[in-house]
């Protein structure tokens, strides 16, 4: 097991990120300092040392920025200027570029086995209500940092992916006396998938080839080598509408930011059992992913991974709906072997049922202030 640095020994104070022309909180700017990554919680918070210096503040629609030393509040300026200030560009290329980046995958990013020192944060709502927070250290190994469908046909996940949970640092759920406990995600493919990024350009490429597929790009903003593409991919038959982002960077042919939102929420409801052998109904009726990536040498490396969508269940002559959010941010990077971890998780479990009785304890971490409340209530 790996140690993780002494970063939260220091002393440390918390940074507040900011949009520089509304005010609001920046969710997911990245922040590094000295190779270690992390990210702003949903208040665009993050505990960050006093004594760091040299800190790259970065979120994907906005202009990058290095501190010298560390401040309570940053704000950044959003690259995606005024429609006015700007000449908005048809970019008719969205397909061959989800084609290009996907078909070159490994020759673009770092395809080698990997280990991460990685923070996981899952959240999950029932009725409009926390139902679920987990925040725990993990180490995670990889394969080659990419998604194996045939792995995953054979439920042989640990081939390619492994993770450990050693720290949990903040768990508590509600849904444990339930039958239906544990996370909408956990029933998925999706739940491995969603954490490499060639899986997203796996669909998307598959999407785009669709015969009744509508596709509509834009470059809304241009900075030396980054771009930022918008994107609507839209299927009649399927029901389906994709939209979101790109930042991909020219000189180096690579997507190094995406953030989508895929919309079904007009897709009928399908038959599923829960764990009493109970028949009820569920959809997903809309959800996002984002993907960060930083170049390490010749080859980008992932930062962060986030998944989470709306859904409903019909149970019961009653209609029930919740809300699933995971976040996993790959705080530190070495190069690995094929051997993968000692201790893993069991991945053909939910996920909740890999944390034992007394292995809590908590440790400071910002949460944000309704995910203090849930965990305060009732203690």
């Amino acid at each position: 097991m790996l140690s993780f640095s002494l970063f939260y020994s220091q002393s440390t104070k918390t940074m507040h990120v900011q949009d520089a022309v509304d005010g609001k909180p920046i969710i997911h700017a990245r922040i590094l300092v000295n190779n270690e990554i992390f990210y702003t919680n949903d208040d665009g918070k993050v505990p960050i040392s006093e004594n760091a210096v040299n800190i790259e503040v970065y979120a994907g629609n906005y202009e990058k920025i290095i501190l010298k030393n560390f401040t309570t509040l940053v704000k950044l300026k959003p690259r995606v200027r005024n429609i006015k200030e700007v000449q908005i560009r048809n970019y008719n290329n969205v397909a061959s570029l989800i084609k290009s980046v996907y078909k070159k995958y490994g020759k673009l990013y770092y395809t080698k086995p990997s280990l991460y020192n990685a923070i996981y944060k899952q959240k999950n709502t029932r009725n409009e209500e926390i139902s679920m927070l987990l925040v725990a250290n993990m180490d995670l190994w990889t394969l080659d940092n990419m998604y194996h469908p045939i792995y995953v046909r054979r439920k042989d996940f640990d081939s390619f992916v492994q993770a450990d949970l050693h720290k949990i640092k903040y768990y508590k759920s509600i849904e444990n006396t339930t039958a239906f406990n544990g996370s909408s995600l956990d029933s998925s493919k999706d739940f491995i998938g969603d954490m490499f990024f060639n899986y997203t350009l796996y669909k998307l490429d598959k999407f785009v080839r669709l015969k009744d597929a509508k596709i509509d790009g834009k470059i809304i903003d241009e900075d030396g080598d980054l771009i930022t593409i918008s994107f609507k991919l839209f299927s009649p038959k399927y029901k389906v509408t994709n939209t979101g982002f790109f930042v991909y960077n020219k000189a180096d042919r690579v997507i190094t930011h995406c953030e989508m939102n895929y919309d079904q929420g007009d897709v009928k409801p399908f038959k599923t059992i829960n764990e009493a052998d109970e028949e009820y109904r569920y959809m997903t009726t809309s959800g996002d992913v984002i993907f960060d990536f930083y170049k390490l040498n010749d080859k980008y490396l992932p930062s962060f991974a986030h998944t989470s969508g709306e859904y409903y269940m019909l149970y019961d002559d009653q209609k029930h709906v919740g809300t699933f959010n995971r976040e996993i941010t790959f705080s530190q990077f070495y190069k690995s072997d094929n051997k993968g971890l000692i201790n893993k998780i069991d991945f053909g479990k939910k996920l909740w049922k890999n944390i034992q009785t007394g292995e809590v304890k908590a440790t400071p971490i910002l949460l944000s202030e309704e995910e203090r409340r849930f965990i305060d209530e009732n203690k």
